[in-house]
């Protein structure tokens, strides 16, 4: 089944600032276009509220394969981050989540 549709984006972060936009934009139209299959299809479970770690997986694969269309050969990081969030250690492909015990202040600026 096919379903038409339109996104737009707009954003104010400028092009190339190195603060993920790409990646979190591909995650957001992955999880969101899954959702939608997911609801075409007739399935059960609202992965919308109940994203069960085998989505989540598949979210993050065809967010760094659009990572990988726009930038050709991107670390992964930027697409792990956005979809499973928090502090993490990326080293060699691998994602480990970080506790921290205190807050970080961050200050952005262009």
């Amino acid at each position: 089944d096919v379903v038409p549709m339109e996104i737009t984006v707009e954003s104010e972060i400028p092009l190339g600032a190195g603060l993920g936009s790409s990646a979190a934009l591909s995650v957001c139209l992955a999880s969101g276009l899954m959702g939608v299959l997911h609801q075409v299809q007739g399935a059960a479970e609202d992965i919308f509220n109940n994203l069960q770690e085998v989505h989540r997986r598949e979210v993050c694969d065809f967010a760094f394969l659009s990572e990988k269309i726009l930038h050709g050969t991107p670390s992964g990081i930027d697409n792990s981050i956005s979809t499973y969030g928090g502090v993490c250690r990326f080293r060699q492909g691998s994602l480990n989540p970080v506790n921290l015990n205190t807050k970080l202040r961050i200050l952005l600026v262009n």
